[in-house]
């Protein structure tokens, strides 16, 4: 399977999606499951960031299901960016992407600070190590409005294996010390399913 390091062309972009649906099928089930955490929140019309938002197929589900929400996606990629944008452009004003590296604080002082979802799927993995996806539980920790959900749907590995090769990849249980670590309440895992899980956490009230 083509690595997402590798994709060049719009072509490039729909082997790797056509990938991943093959080599992982919950993803469908994933997906529904964000949102269901999403509408269970308080909130009538929640405003819903996504890290690393790749060529917007969580949003797009997001967005069409969930019509009380708006959206502002993160990235890096120009290229996953430019698909994405023609994703979500029925949506019109309701989505709003923008190029950032989210291993830099530039990204902070760009998007609102009382967000009622942070939300990831298959990516933070890919920032580097586990110091990388512990900075970002606690940069994403500032951004929730009090009661918000961070919910990081990612691979993981079961506990005391780590893979030398990904370790941004970790066991759901060290997920959940890095959140409670952060200050998060109701930290939980809600979904296990093949090599994904759903680990959550709440800003306090």
């Amino acid at each position: 399977m083509i690595s997402f390091r590798d994709l060049r062309t719009p072509e490039d972009v729909a082997q790797w999606l056509a990938g991943l649906k093959e080599n992982w099928p919950q993803r469908e089930e994933v997906m529904a499951h964000i949102a269901q955490q999403i509408e269970a929140l308080p909130f009538p019309d929640p405003h819903v960031v996504e890290l690393a938002t790749g060529p917007g197929l969580l949003a797009e589900f997001l967005l069409t299901k969930l019509p009380q929400i708006t959206y502002t996606g993160l990235d890096f990629s120009e290229l996953l960016l430019r698909v994405a944008r023609e994703r979500l452009e029925p949506f019109g004003t309701r989505s709003r992407l923008m190029w950032v590296d989210l291993n830099k604080d530039e990204w902070l002082a760009q998007v609102p600070n009382d967000n009622q979802a942070i939300v990831s799927m298959q990516s933070l993995h890919d920032l580097g190590g586990e110091p990388q996806v512990d900075r970002i539980y606690g940069l994403a920790r500032t951004l929730l409005a009090p009661g918000g959900l961070f919910l990081n749907a990612d691979l993981v590995t079961p506990p005391g294996q780590d893979k030398p090769d990904n370790p941004g990849r970790r066991s759901i249980s060290r997920h959940l010390e890095l959140l409670k670590a952060h200050g998060y309440a109701r930290v939980a895992c809600t979904l296990a399913l093949g090599d994904f899980a759903c680990v959550v956490g709440f800003a306090p009230k």
